[in-house]
């Protein structure tokens, strides 16, 4: 036999049996994945991705295609598994942005466009993004896209932002952006777009004045203030 021929046939025997090893490591019941952990909150998007690999060896799932498919989601900016103790581990990265609701249908803003997503999503990204809801009369092309486009640069820390309305003041018929911060038993109040560049001041000084006055978040009445481009002013609470 020739030597190109015992090499032809080396190769092929090798390409076999690495296609054999490969198809058992697969379905041996090796580093079976029991559970999702998640440094990203399980939305009911994520979870239907992530739930089939349970009960499966972790090196039988298609990792790379599944976090192609997580990268998808509109709120989702990388991601990364791997097997962990008994856990399928997502390691993932979400955008800037909030939620906006229309006309109670929700979408993700991420400050160049709008991606609708389930409620049942949204309701899961409660606390991790600005819920802001545009009511009667809310032009998106005015104050509340530049609301928006604020929201989403801002520096401030949006951890503490909940909930934001933006309504039609129904005494001069101006906007009026109102900002929920409940862990700081407070609210902002705004009708100047630009104004929103001040809010990361404005929040730190809400929390100054909460932790010079111990108690107020849990016993005090809601205190609401007003920001404007140059103050912030306390109205009540």
């Amino acid at each position: 036999m020739r030597r190109g021929e015992v090499l032809a046939i080396a190769a092929a025997a090798l390409i076999i049996l690495s296609s054999f090893a490969a198809v058992s490591i697969r379905s041996l019941p090796v580093m079976r994945i029991e559970d999702i952990s998640s440094s990203f909150p399980l939305t009911p998007s994520i979870s239907r991705v992530l739930t089939p690999c349970i009960g499966v060896a972790y090196p039988g799932i298609s990792r790379r295609a599944i976090e192609a498919e997580l990268s998808e989601l509109p709120y989702i900016s990388s991601t990364e598994l791997s097997f962990r103790k008994g856990y399928l581990d997502l390691e993932a990265g979400g955008k800037e942005g909030v939620i906006l609701f229309d006309d109670g249908e929700p979408f993700f803003f991420d400050g160049n466009s709008l991606s609708s997503v389930s409620l049942h999503d949204a309701g899961a990204l409660y606390g991790v993004y600005p819920m802001v809801s545009a009511g009667d009369g809310v032009d998106m092309d005015g104050f509340l896209e530049e609301a928006l486009l604020r929201l989403v640069s801002s520096p401030s820390d949006t951890r503490l932002i909940t909930w934001v309305e933006c309504v039609n003041n129904i005494e001069d018929g101006l906007m009026e952006l109102r900002i929920d911060l409940p862990e700081l038993n407070a609210s902002i109040v705004l009708n100047d777009p630009s104004a929103l560049d001040r809010l990361d001041m404005g929040i730190g000084i809400i929390v100054r004045e909460n932790e010079n006055t111990p108690g107020r978040t849990v016993f005090g009445p809601p205190a609401e203030y007003e920001l404007h481009s140059d103050r912030l002013i306390r109205i009540k609470g």
